[in-house]
């Protein structure tokens, strides 16, 4: 299934500002790989954000607007941004905890 993970950065901005980062990369790698749930489908997001007791309405309110878009960029670009082969910037899912799964 390919996914385009804009969205998922984006709600782990969101979860970041209500103090639930960790819970929502853990959550967004566990729907994906485990349960293998469409990361970057709205109603699965808003699944995840209430899974970690986020308000589901509002974080599906803020990525619908892409009120964290800017700041998801932002930080791929200080971070390096990752490129396709066509050399477009692509957006690549990066979990603060991968270090455990290694």
């Amino acid at each position: 299934m390919l996914t385009n993970t804009s969205r998922v950065h984006q709600l782990i901005h969101y979860s970041k500002a209500h103090g639930k980062q960790l819970e929502a990369e853990e959550a967004v790698f566990a729907a994906y790989f485990t349960h293998g749930r469409n990361a970057s489908d709205l109603e699965q997001l808003g699944q995840i954000a209430e899974g970690i007791g986020l308000d589901r309405d509002d974080a599906v309110r803020a990525l619908q607007a892409e009120e964290h878009l800017e700041a998801v960029r932002n930080y791929l670009i200080l971070n390096g941004l990752p490129r396709k082969k066509n050399g477009r910037p692509g957006l690549r899912f990066r979990c603060s905890s991968c270090a455990q799964l290694r």
